[in-house]
């Protein structure tokens, strides 16, 4: 069996004013790397925060895609139906 040394850092002083801990657990441990793998757990916190707070603009965007092309499909009924009834 493959001996692997794997360290568990529990980051409980995070710059997050939503997140009050996270467990990070480091694939090869290195005690040399202790800062950046702090470093690096903190910024993998604040660009999944990021990413969760932009959801709502997706959502937003995507509803304004809806719209839109609900308003064009009923701009285009109204055209044909006009149309067809002109042509009578």
């Amino acid at each position: 069996m493959k001996d692997l040394k794997r360290k568990v850092m529990i980051l409980n002083n995070l710059t997050s004013p939503y997140v009050s801990e996270a467990i990070i657990i480091l694939k090869d441990y290195d005690p040399r790397f202790d800062t950046k793998a702090i470093l690096d757990a903190e910024r993998i916190v604040n660009e999944y925060l990021n990413k969760k707070n932009e959801r709502p603009n997706e959502t937003v965007r995507l509803w304004k895609k809806i719209l839109k092309s609900t308003v064009l499909l009923a701009v285009m009924a109204s055209c044909f139906i006009i149309g067809y009834l002109v042509r009578r």
